[in-house]
């Protein structure tokens, strides 16, 4: 990039026509326009990105010094862009600076220059100076590139650079330059251009990936960034610098909570991080949102994605825009998401979060193929924290915390739930005392709870040769729990019971239609074709007696032995007379529901066991009877390559 400097008189910088051995005593005036006042050349602060732009008057010179590149520059040239004379004190005593119309500042006349000791009659010992404005440089730029992303934005989506004519007004010019993005990555591109300030608002229109369901937009949606080009020549525009977007604005034009004004780059910084702050994230101050990238492994591009994801979520591009807007306009004023809505926004967002399983998510963005080595970054670190803040749950495994605590939260559909940290997640794990504590079960997770079932795959499972020719194995993979789902209509329990005898490790007592649903994505009730090639494979692979190793041994009222030797963890829980609402069996059978359905649609097939017999049995009970469910998956393994 090249720049070239524009040499102007700052508003705040005082053009000063100060006569040899005059003084300035009305610091603070100065002061309240953004200026400091050093004894010395040595006693002004270090220049840095810190404070860059700021202006400074040491005393006994007649210039003005703005940091800028880490030097107290003070230049000489012809001014430009403003307008300043000095008017005479009515008493003599010195002088006021006007500049554009408006007082800036006053100096006073000091004994030898009122004697004219150094000057010419009192009069001609000033000079004009002009200083850098550091809120409006005007550049040349070879080029301007970068990504447009919410994910990224589609062929054909247009991207608009709009000239702004400097740091203070933010107002856009008539230079309005336009491209398109040719590829489905989002990379645009704007060739060489001359610019009146080294600001400028970058804005794209059009369809995008969408990193929840994994395809393109629906409709097209709009998000803008605002930029300063003096030391970059790649800007990105995402979720982060469109938000950050109204509160920059407000910081540069109207000031902070003191009313003092704001640079473009002291603002994006604030903006930034108030925004990180209200979903609980916190970067470095090295950060910039138009250096994130959805596809980048650092933690500021993992923060970028898990943002866009969770406000997503299940939004229509109109709802997200919607969304966007409302927090935008909140934020403006105080840098806040507090209105009156959005403690039950962020929760809803939470509640998204907290049942969907962000390996989807991940599956999605590197599915696309435009990460580095295909691996997004640990966005879900990110996305848990936003759940955990939300549900008033101490941070993951700070101070070994891994201790389970209650959601807190009243607004939260899981309010009251039991959680824990386990490898860096939420989940809603229990102890299970049916289980055989010699067996290493794998586990899966219910996303709609977060509930953690133990699996098994018992021995056995068909093999097929492929069309590839390579060897595959199907097992079918068995919960080794009852199923404890709360099936709800409308935000109702339904169809569904819970043994207080048994509690929660029983499952829940399901009437047979919504035992069919309630089923995590994936799973099912088991056919009577996976019900006998459990038998089949049990049979094979233990004793004579294997129903006796099915069952748990925690409750054996039996006359026989039990050994629960496959894990399986049977419990004799019964069933549920609807009519009567009733327990029969309780303790004497297992009984499970199958997916078969009898010659009537008023009966279904369950499958009923006990210790005391030699084998399960089949039997079709009315559909108003309620009993506990069990879930299978069926899994295609790669055995051997031919």
């Amino acid at each position: 990039m090249k720049k070239s400097l524009a040499l102007l008189m700052a508003p705040a910088a005082v053009a000063f026509l100060s006569a040899c051995g005059d003084s300035i005593e009305n610091v603070n005036q100065i002061n309240q326009m953004g200026m400091l006042v050093a004894d010395s050349e040595e006693d002004l602060p270090e220049c840095s990105d810190d404070n860059e732009g700021e202006q400074a008057l040491v005393k006994g010179e007649s210039v003005v010094r703005v940091c800028v590149d880490g030097k107290w520059a003070a230049m000489d040239g012809a001014g430009g862009g403003l307008s300043c004379s000095t008017v005479e004190l009515k008493d003599g005593s010195g002088l006021k600076i006007i500049c554009n119309g408006d007082s800036i500042g006053v100096v006073y006349n000091g004994a030898d220059g009122k004697q004219g000791k150094d000057g010419v009659d009192g009069k001609d010992g000033f000079a004009d100076t002009t200083v850098v404005d550091p809120e409006k440089e005007a550049i040349s730029l070879d080029s301007l590139v970068g990504v447009t992303q919410k994910g990224p934005f589609l062929k054909g989506s247009t991207v608009y650079l709009y000239e702004l004519s400097d740091g203070r007004t933010l107002k856009q010019t008539n230079g309005n330059f336009t491209s398109n993005i040719v590829r489905d990555d989002g990379r645009y591109k704007f060739l060489a251009r001359d610019l009146v300030s080294q600001y400028a608002m970058v804005v794209v229109d059009g369809y995008y990936r969408n990193e929840v369901t994994g395809v393109s937009s629906e409709a097209p949606i709009r998000l803008k960034a605002i930029t300063d080009m003096r030391k970059r020549n790649s800007v990105n525009v995402n979720l982060l610098t469109h938000l950050e977007f109204e509160r920059v604005y407000h910081l540069v034009t109207r000031g902070d909570k003191e009313g003092n004004k704001l640079t473009v780059k002291q603002a994006k910084r604030q903006a930034q991080q108030e925004i990180l702050k209200e979903f609980h994230m916190v970067l470095g101050d090295s950060t910039d949102a138009e250096d994130m990238d959805v596809f980048g492994a650092s933690d500021a591009d993992a923060a970028l994605l898990a943002i866009s994801i969770l406000l997503q979520g299940d939004r229509t591009e109109s709802e997200l825009m919607a969304l966007l807007a409302e927090i935008s306009t909140d934020m403006a004023e105080d840098g806040k998401w507090n209105d009156e809505q959005s403690e039950q926004t962020k929760t809803q967002i939470a509640d998204w979060a907290f049942t969907h399983n962000p390996s989807r998510f991940r599956e999605n963005v590197e599915g696309w193929h435009l990460t580095e080595k295909d691996c997004a970054g640990n966005f879900e670190k990110y996305t848990e924290a936003f759940i955990a803040a939300t549900y008033g749950i101490d941070p993951c495994c700070e101070s070994g915390n891994t201790k389970k605590q209650v959601v807190k939260n009243e607004l939260s559909e899981f309010n009251g739930t039991t959680l824990g940290w386990y490898d860096g997640m939420l989940l809603d794990k229990r102890d299970n005392p049916y289980l055989n504590d010699t067996i290493k079960y794998e586990q899966m997770i219910d996303w709609r709870t977060r509930r953690v079932y133990n699996t098994l795959v018992p021995q056995g499972g068909s093999v097929f040769i492929g069309t590839d020719g390579n060897i595959y194995s199907v097992l079918t993979i068995w919960m080794a729990e009852n199923l404890d789902y709360d099936y709800k209509v409308n935000g109702e329990s339904y169809g569904s019971v819970v043994n207080k005898n048994g509690g929660s490790a029983w499952g829940r007592y399901y009437l047979r239609d919504v035992a069919m649903k309630a089923c995590p994505e994936g799973w099912s009730l088991p056919d009577l074709s996976e019900w006998n090639d459990l038998r089949f494979n049990l049979q094979a692979f233990y004793s004579a007696s294997w129903t006796q190793d099915i069952f748990t041994t925690k409750e054996s009222p039996w006359s026989v032995e039990v050994t629960n030797a496959t894990g399986f963890s049977l419990i004799p829980t019964g069933v549920i007379h609807l009519g009567s609402q009733t327990f029969m069996n309780e303790r004497e059978m297992a009984a499970l529901w199958t997916s078969a359905v009898a010659d009537s649609n008023s009966q279904a097939y369950s499958w009923h066991s006990s210790p005391e017999r030699d084998a399960p049995v089949y039997s079709t009970s009315f559909s108003g009877f309620e009993m506990p469910a069990r879930c299978v998956k069926r899994d295609t393994v790669l055995e051997r390559r031919q």
